[in-house]
């Protein structure tokens, strides 16, 4: 089996890169395995294990911390420091260096506290005091780790290439497999299971895909969170340089209504109501003294497709009633006339509201019954409005049509 990651390209751009990337925490950690090994070869193996490493029964913390750094046999070692070198490196460069410590030692811990309740739940009291040590809890932490982290990784097995997650996976099911065996049927032949921290394995591997899936996660989503800031920039910068140049193509030619059309659309997409409408209403105006109605009415349906009645001064809204009755939509002239009466009460604008409802009804649409409702219902609310003298008007010309139609019982 031969591990096979996509090319490392660190020291090939240079010494500080290369020192940048180096992956320290997990060469040290692999030196201080071997070194504390070696260190402790002339002492007793037994002595040092009951002195150091992780016995459930004492439950004393800083077992949890010397166990994971102290191996009983040489292949014990081996097995740990070969993983740890193969996956951790990755890992450590993905975390750095101090992250990486901190959840190696995270691993170990949640390995171990896994393997205390294990113990105590499912396995005789003898087992209690039987001392464990060893790495492989933080080292599954890795594979757990890497397993999410760089689940696109690839290990070449003859001639076949297969995810590193299918591999990973197969091992934590295996280990999950002997760990089950070991509360059930505890020995296979002269085997005891229970000498081997499988559920310390699983604690690590388990804590390291959590860990792997929280943190991929928040880096998602500030990733997100930040290319959506960068894009909201940069939508806003490139929208002020459009406006920019349409303000310009504006004073070469202060009759155009397009430009002003073209800045309404652009500050109405920046937010400013204000500097919006300025140029909504130029280009509106400016259409209708040009005879072209259809565009001046596309431009305040625009307008108000952008700025609904609500969020206007009334005053807007009601140059805006006029603009509609001018460029020949009557109705929805009515339509905002009638909004303006009803919302903005004791407002000028709801007395030439109601004049010019009157005025519509029975100018443009033939309806002297309502245009004389209209007035009434202006001289009740408005009784000393100054719009009295053209209302008075309106409403002799209404009465001059005749009755009224009479209503459908």
């Amino acid at each position: 089996m031969i591990y096979k990651s996509y090319p490392d390209v660190a020291g090939t751009v240079g010494t500080s890169k290369y020192m940048r990337d180096f992956p320290v925490a997990t060469y040290s950690l692999v030196l201080l395995s071997i070194i504390l090994y070696i260190g402790t070869l002339p002492g007793d193996r037994v002595d040092l294990a009951n002195r150091y490493g992780l016995i459930p029964e004492l439950l004393e913390a800083h077992r949890l911390f010397t166990s994971i750094f102290l191996h009983f046999d040489p292949s014990h070692l081996i097995v740990n420091v070969v993983f740890l070198w193969l996956f951790g490196r990755k890992v450590e460069r993905a975390m750095g260096p101090l992250e990486f410590l901190l959840f190696y030692i995270g691993s170990g811990f949640t390995a171990s506290l896994l393997h205390m309740a294990v113990t105590y739940a499912f396995l005789p009291p003898n087992m209690l005091r039987m001392p464990v040590v060893g790495a492989s809890g933080a080292v599954a932490g890795v594979l757990g780790m890497y397993a999410i982290r760089f689940s696109h990784e690839k290990v070449s097995v003859r001639h076949w290439e297969i995810p590193a997650v299918y591999l990973l996976l197969a091992w934590l099911l295996i280990q999950a497999a002997f760990g089950i065996a070991g509360i059930v049927a505890p020995t296979i032949g002269p085997v005891d299971l229970r000498n081997v921290g499988y559920w310390s394995h699983i604690g690590g591997f388990v804590f390291g895909m959590t860990a792997a899936w929280v943190t991929t996660s928040r880096k998602s989503s500030a990733s997100k969170s930040a290319s959506g800031v960068r894009h909201s920039e940069l939508r806003r910068q490139t929208l002020l340089e459009v406006a920019e140049r349409y303000q310009t193509l504006s004073t070469a030619d202060p009759l155009d209504p397009f430009p002003y059309a073209e800045l309404g659309r652009v500050w109405a997409l920046l937010s400013n109501q204000a500097n919006s409408i300025e140029n909504y209403l130029k280009a509106i105006e400016y259409y209708r003294k040009e005879g072209k109605k259809d565009e001046g009415l596309a431009c305040v349906k625009e307008t108000l497709h952008f700025w609904p009645v609500s969020t206007l001064p009334h005053d807007v809204t009601f140059r805006l009633a006029c603009y509609f009755e001018t460029l020949g939509a009557p109705e929805e002239a009515i339509k905002h006339f009638t909004w303006l009466s009803d919302s903005a009460k004791d407002s000028l604008e709801s007395e030439m509201a109601l004049v010019k409802l009157a005025q519509i009804e029975l100018d443009r649409l033939n309806q002297p019954h309502l245009a004389i409702e209209a007035i009434k219902r202006l001289k009740t609310e408005y009784p000393e409005s100054k719009w009295m003298e053209i209302a008075d008007q309106v409403l002799n010309r209404a009465l001059a049509c005749g009755d009224p139609p009479a209503s459908a019982e």
